[in-house]
C-alpha cells in the first residue's frame, strides 16, 4: 500500500509530461494566445441559456467544492515569481479607456524545491490539500485549525445566530483575504466566516456550500448524541465527520 499517496504537500500527479519552454522550469506558450484572449473566446456567449440537463448554476460551484477538496496549488512560491498577462488594447473590462499597455499580474505556484534543476527533474508543483475527497473542505487538513472550529461538546462545531452560521474569524485563522475590488485595500480577516478551507469565503456560492456542510455536520452530531447519549464528544464528532464525508462522496 502507498500510505503517502496524495497526502498533504505531496507533488501533483501528472497524466502527461511537463512542457516547459526549456524542459526544466521556464514558462511555455510565448507563441500562444494569452489566457485573457482564450477566456474571452471560450466564455463569451449569451446569458440566460437554459441547461439541457436541467442543471442550475450551483452545479458548477459544487464542482468548485470538489476541486477545493482535491487541489490547492495557487499559493506562491518563495521567493515569489511575478509575471504579467498582456491585455489587448480596448479590452472591455481592463482597458475601457483604450490606453493600451495594460497587464494582469499573476504569480507562479509553489513547487518542490528539489525539482526544476534539469530536464530529468523538471519543476513539480505541490498540493496543499490531500487529493482525496475526505472532507478537508469542511474539516481542514490541520488539527489546530479544526480545533478552533469545535465546541468540544456533543461533537458539534461552534455556531452563532441560533446555530445557523459559523462564527466570524476572530481567532485570525489564515483564510485567503483578497481585497474586494471596490475597496482596493486590505480588510480585516475577522469579517469572514471561520470554516475549514482557506478559500470558502471566496464567493457567495462557495460560502453557501461551506455553511450547508457546516450545518449538516451539526445536525448529524445532534442526532448521534440523542441516539447514543453515553458517547464521548470525540466519538460523536468523528461519526458525524464520517457521515459528512460519505455525503460528499
Amino acid at each position: 500500500m502507498f500510505f503517502n499517496a496524495a497526502k498533504y504537500k505531496s507533488q501533483l500527479t501528472r497524466k502527461a509530461p511537463s512542457s516547459y519552454a526549456d524542459s526544466v522550469y521556464k514558462l511555455a506558450g510565448e507563441d500562444r494566445p494569452s489566457p485573457r484572449r482564450l477566456s474571452q473566446a471560450i466564455m463569451r456567449g449569451e446569458d440566460g441559456m437554459p441547461s439541457a440537463r436541467n442543471l442550475t448554476t450551483m452545479f458548477a460551484f459544487f464542482g468548485q467544492v470538489v476541486s477545493s477538496e482535491i487541489l490547492m496549488a495557487s499559493e506562491p512560491g518563495c521567493p515569489i515569481e511575478m509575471h504579467k498577462i498582456e491585455i489587448e488594447k480596448c479590452d472591455e473590462m481592463y482597458d475601457q479607456d483604450c490606453k493600451g499597455g495594460r497587464t494582469m499580474p499573476f504569480h507562479r505556484a509553489l513547487y518542490d524545491s528539489r525539482t526544476g534543476q534539469s530536464p530529468n527533474m523538471p519543476r513539480e508543483q505541490i498540493n496543499l490539500v490531500t487529493s482525496w475527497i475526505d472532507g478537508s473542505f469542511v474539516y481542514s487538513t490541520s488539527e489546530t485549525w479544526l480545533n478552533t472550529m469545535r465546541t468540544f461538546r456533543n461533537g458539534t462545531f461552534i455556531s452563532e445566530h441560533n446555530g445557523k452560521f459559523p462564527p466570524k474569524n476572530r481567532d485570525r485563522v489564515p483564510l485567503m483575504n483578497a481585497p474586494p475590488a471596490h475597496h482596493i485595500k486590505m480588510i480585516s480577516p475577522e469579517r469572514m466566516f471561520l470554516l475549514g478551507d482557506a478559500r470558502t469565503n471566496q464567493n457567495p456560492a462557495l460560502l453557501a456550500f461551506g455553511i450547508l456542510l457546516f450545518r449538516w455536520h451539526n445536525v448529524l452530531a445532534q442526532r448521534i448524541a440523542s441516539e447514543y447519549p453515553d458517547w464521548s464528544d470525540e466519538d460523536i464528532f468523528q461519526r458525524a465527520r464520517r457521515l459528512v464525508i460519505a455525503s460528499l462522496q
